[in-house]
């Protein structure tokens, strides 16, 4: 005996309203989430920091654009003055070390300044190097900031490792 259902099924407009309200809640969910990440990985509650202004100037950014213009931490710079800027900086965190009883713990080392260089393509690479050893005769840590390659642009990506069978 064949059981026949009585429902049926009537055709109607869609209602947007719904799936309009669905989407904009994932939509705030995820602008409020991502927003709130500061940092990744485990939640801890840092310590505070009485030399606070240490830690921020531990990163210098130097930037040098197509036309060989100069930029410390986004503001345009002449090169005797980045040499004095840098040498500044330098000898005020060897004050503030000294200050804190030497900044480092028994038999370890104090971590030097990073001087992030973003460097245009198409700038000079001789400014490039002068930038490199003004940031190394002054004990500075260098770090070049560069992009992802895009796939688009015809660049090919470099593979991370090479065996020696593979041809």
């Amino acid at each position: 005996m064949r059981i026949r259902p009585h429902v049926k099924v009537l055709a109607g407009p869609l209602d947007v309203v719904p799936l309009l309200n669905v989407f904009f809640l994932l939509l705030i969910f995820f602008v409020i989430s991502s927003s709130l990440v500061f940092q990744p990985g485990i939640s801890v509650e840092l310590p505070t920091n009485a030399a606070a202004g240490v830690l921020a100037n531990d990163k210098l950014v130097v930037t040098i654009t197509d036309t060989g213009q100069l930029f410390f931490n986004d503001q345009p710079v002449l090169w005797d003055e980045l040499e004095r800027e840098l040498r500044e900086l330098v000898l005020h965190r060897k004050e503030l070390m000294a200050r804190r009883g030497g900044g480092a713990r028994a038999g370890q080392p104090t971590r030097a300044p990073l001087v992030i260089l973003r460097l245009d393509r198409r700038a000079p690479y001789e400014q490039a190097m002068a930038v490199l050893s003004m940031a190394r005769s002054l004990n500075l840590g260098v770090c070049l900031a560069t992009a992802a390659p895009r796939q688009s642009a015809g660049l090919v990506p470099v593979p991370t490792s090479l065996s020696a069978g593979a041809e």
